[in-house]
Order: C-alpha cells, then sequence, then structure tokens
C-alpha cells in the first residue's frame, strides 16, 4: 500500500478524466502540500458556506508514510460564534473501499448539525429535534463537480457573473488550511490572526 500511495496513484477519479502529473500533487514546490492542497481545499469550501463566518483556530494532524507530502489530514475549526467543524480525509491507491472519496465533515453550532459522510454516502441534519437524512446516488456526486467546472468555464467565458464560490470564501479556506499545516507542523493549535 505505501508502494502505491508514494509511486503517484493516489487519484480516486472518473475513468474518463485523466489522473495528474504526479509531481503536480507529489512535489512540495509544485503544490504546497498534498491532500490539504489537492482535496481538503474543495471540503472547506463547502464548510465555509454553511458557515459564513471566520475560523478562529485550528487543531490537525496530518500524515504522509513515506511521501514528501502529506496523504492524510484530520483538523477540527472553532469559528466566530462557537459552532465548531471537524473535517478528515485520505488519499488512497485505486481499488480501496470501492474507490469512494474517504471525507466525513461534521459541523455542530448552538442550532444544530451538519454531516457528510462521503463514503456511505449521505448528507444529515439535526436542527430542534428533526432529523433529516439524504442518501446521494453517484449521479448526485458526480453532477455536483461538474457542475462546479462548468461554472468556471460559463465564468471565465462571460456566459455569467454569477460565481457562487466569491474570492472572501476563497481567503477563509486558505487561512484554515494555513493554519492546519501550522498546527500539525508544531503539535499545537494554531490561531488564525485578524490582522
Amino acid at each position: 500500500m505505501r508502494a502505491l500511495l508514494t509511486s503517484g496513484a493516489t487519484y480516486l477519479g472518473d475513468a474518463d478524466v485523466p489522473l495528474p502529473e504526479h509531481d503536480t500533487w507529489s512535489d512540495p514546490s509544485i503544490s504546497g502540500g498534498g491532500y490539504g492542497q489537492g482535496q481538503l481545499t474543495h471540503a472547506l469550501g463547502l464548510v465555509m458556506r454553511l458557515l459564513p463566518v471566520r475560523a478562529t483556530e485550528v487543531a490537525a494532524f496530518t500524515h504522509g508514510p513515506g511521501a514528501r507530502v502529506e496523504l492524510h489530514d484530520a483538523l477540527v475549526a472553532r469559528f466566530d460564534g462557537g459552532a465548531i467543524a471537524s473535517v478528515g480525509g485520505a488519499s488512497l491507491p485505486p481499488g480501496t473501499f470501492g474507490d469512494q472519496h474517504q471525507l466525513t465533515i461534521r459541523v455542530t453550532g448552538e442550532r444544530g448539525q451538519v454531516v457528510l459522510d462521503m463514503p456511505a454516502p449521505r448528507v444529515s441534519r439535526s436542527m430542534g429535534g428533526q432529523d433529516v437524512t439524504v442518501e446521494l446516488s453517484d449521479e448526485d456526486v458526480r453532477w455536483s463537480f461538474d457542475r462546479v467546472t462548468d461554472r468556471m468555464v460559463d465564468l471565465a467565458l462571460g456566459r455569467t457573473t454569477d460565481n457562487p464560490s466569491p474570492a472572501e470564501l476563497g481567503a477563509r479556506v486558505v487561512e484554515v488550511l494555513e493554519a492546519m499545516y501550522r498546527s500539525a507542523a508544531t503539535g499545537t493549535v494554531a490561531g488564525i490572526s485578524r490582522g
């Protein structure tokens, strides 16, 4: 397994999508990091859409057995207002767990909880004593990824000006990702400055 993870065969995608060049994600001088830069950013973007506030601190562990970048990430973030989110994911060699992305997101605040479990795949919400769980089909998951790509192309071609991923959302993702790497490197909770 270690050989598969360090050889570049870690992308779980559709057969019709070309694999990224190995150095694109495995060379820290190019990518800046591994799973965090390549995949966790998407999960953090979802968290930031659910919580329209900034994170205040992050505690994290990362691991990259035999690799120059981390392949497995787990973090907990606290947000303005007290809500917390846990996000965890891992790179896997093809054929592992039926080629399902291993990503789990849990957001908990004073008004309720939201859980996204990609391996299940399902989304659950509990609010005011009412629990709702929605199973996601392969088409649901694939549609959401295609939609993001299509939206980016439409923006670039001037077909739309509606951008559901504004720069402010991206900035909040980057500050959590940077704090994740700092926390993992130091073994401490990393604060996010407001300056």
